[in-house]
């Protein structure tokens, strides 16, 4: 008959054992998560999530004329912050969460990003976005040929290691 400290033994060998197996898994689901999402290719169809801070422009129009075929969400700094005048910290980091937040929501879609704002402010997005967490295309509108154009898709290769000598 086993005593109680080889039971206890045999338990704490059974929970390791639980504790790695499902180390292994999520690494893995993590793992596939970011490696399906290299792999997507451009598709017609999927979201634009379009941030707008001035009233000037009639961007959503303009985005609806060059991607018919999507989802349009909006995110509009009156809307958000109260304002088209990013005069705080707080509006650049409540504009940043709004576009992040609506990429989380699509996530599983092809998202084309359109960043009507401050540079800075696109800065911060993209911090928030990382490298190849997300489908994303970036477009910029190009006034010569009144559409949207695709911008190049970074990817770890931009980010070269540097010798500071």
């Amino acid at each position: 008959m086993l005593s109680f400290i080889d039971i206890l033994t045999v338990i704490q060998f059974l929970v390791m054992l639980f504790g790695v197996i499902l180390s292994i898994r999520i690494w893995l689901k993590i793992r596939g998560a970011k490696s399906n999402a290299v792999k997507l290719e451009k598709k017609k169809g999927g979201v634009v999530i379009v941030l707008q801070i001035t009233h000037h422009r009639m961007i959503p129009e303009a985005v609806q004329r060059n991607f018919p075929d999507t989802t349009i969400e909006l995110v509009d700094a009156l809307k958000e912050v109260g304002t088209y005048n990013l005069i705080s910290k707080h509006h650049y980091e409540k504009l940043a969460k709004a576009v992040y937040f609506k990429m989380v929501e699509y996530q599983s879609q092809h998202i084309h990003l359109v960043l009507s704002g401050p540079v800075g402010l696109n800065c911060i997005i993209g911090q928030l976005i990382g490298l190849n967490y997300f489908s994303v295309e970036v477009h910029q509108f190009d006034a010569e040929q009144s559409k949207y154009i695709d911008l190049p898709i970074a990817d770890k290769s931009w980010q070269e290691q540097i010798s500071l000598v």
